[in-house]
């Protein structure tokens, strides 16, 4: 595919049952998702395992410097920030106390917005906090997509709330009601761009 999709989900408390639901309705359909989270700088995640097995994409820990893939899951280490540059992921070292703590989604979407524009989905699901609103602002004006999580689904509304708060949300959806929407606004850009290349639609 010449021009790369980029979905990038964010979330914290409460997130990981919407991120299940989230992949169990996603199908092979040629994006690459970014899964942009606050976790300790020294936790060891399962969050790969987790989702294998609610998805049959490939599952993979960033490292620097490396080129996107399509139908790819992406996680950052938890020691790193990350930020997207002309197709490549790279990695920021986090440092406790520092002004950046807890800022995973915004530091990321600020990168997406200038490298993708409207290429690019930004969701905010279930969490602690106001991380993320800055960078649906962004994506919103730089021409993507932007999905909240309904707040009354969420374990810890606050992410979705000030994601709201913007007005920068395009929709308020249900897990399991994004990827769909997902395929409808990307299909368009994608055959305007590439001819042929397209995403493929939900699977049964």
């Amino acid at each position: 595919m010449s021009t790369k999709f980029i979905v990038a989900l964010g979330y914290s408390e409460g997130g990981v049952e919407a991120l299940k639901i989230f992949f169990d309705h996603t199908p092979h359909d040629q994006a690459t998702y970014i899964i942009l989270r606050h976790i300790p700088m020294t936790a060891r995640s399962e969050l790969h395992q987790v989702l294998r097995r609610y998805s049959k994409l490939t599952i993979v820990e960033a490292e620097n410097d490396t080129d996107i893939k399509a139908d790819t899951v992406y996680i950052p280490p938890a020691s790193s920030y990350m930020i997207i540059k002309n197709n490549k992921l790279f990695l920021i070292p986090r440092v406790e106390g520092m002004h950046l703590y807890n800022k995973s989604v915004d530091i990321f979407l600020e990168s997406l917005a200038k490298d993708k524009a409207e290429k690019s989905i930004a969701i905010i699901f279930s969490g602690v906090g106001d991380d993320g609103a800055n960078g649906v602002t962004l994506i919103k004006k730089a021409g993507g997509m932007v999905i909240a999580q309904d707040p009354e689904s969420c374990s810890f509304p606050d992410m979705p709330k000030n994601a709201i708060a913007t007005g920068c949300v395009d929709y308020i959806l249900l897990p399991a009601e994004m990827p769909k929407l997902v395929v409808e606004y990307a299909n368009p850009i994608l055959k305007k761009a590439n001819g042929s290349d397209r995403l493929k639609g939900i699977a049964s």
